[in-house]
């Protein structure tokens, strides 16, 4: 199982000043901003899930679920 330091540490060249994403709901289209390490986060859950590597996304998940409830809310509950 991967640590979260370290998916985070892989991001460490996206900036949270750099422009906003849009990210869809991929079943309801409901969308929302993203910052560009937000994004690089949920892409890596969204990644995990399909190759099925289940510990490191729940590792992912928690953290993005702590620290971007809102966007959790639209985009992955």
């Amino acid at each position: 199982m991967i640590k979260i330091e370290t998916i985070l540490k892989q991001m460490s060249v996206l900036e949270e000043n750099d422009p906003l994403l849009t990210v869809k709901n991929r079943f309801t289209g409901d969308s929302v901003k993203l910052t560009p390490r937000a994004e690089g986060l949920y892409s890596y859950i969204i990644g995990c899930e399909s190759l099925q590597q289940w510990e490191n996304m729940q590792v992912a998940l928690s953290y993005f679920r702590k620290h971007y409830p809102k966007e959790y809310m639209i985009l992955l509950d």
